[in-house]
């Protein structure tokens, strides 16, 4: 199952993002697809915060369109919401040594 990173989405939602074209495309053949994907609210929610920030883009994104951007990925049928688990921090803690 495909799971978007945080860095992938907001390339496909910043029209100014390097490669932009190419990730929203891929994006859209993925959320319009046949396949379950993955949506995780806390990358998705950690797009809303980076492209609306005024430190790190000279013009954010508006909130409203951040949050449509993030529903459209969460509304269609084949999304699947991946919350962590229990085991989730120390699982990471071992992915990262």
């Amino acid at each position: 199952m495909i799971l978007c990173d945080v860095n992938v989405l907001i390339y496909a939602f910043r029209s100014d993002a390097e490669d932009h074209r190419r990730h929203k495309a891929w994006l859209e053949s993925v959320i319009n697809g046949p396949a379950a994907y993955g949506v995780a609210p806390q990358i998705l929610a950690s797009v809303v915060r980076i492209c609306t920030h005024r430190r790190i883009f000279a013009c954010p994104s508006a909130l409203d369109d951040a949050l449509e951007f993030c529903r459209v990925v969460f509304g269609q049928p084949s999304a699947t919401v991946i919350v962590p688990g229990e085991r989730h921090w120390s699982i990471f803690e071992s992915l990262c040594q």
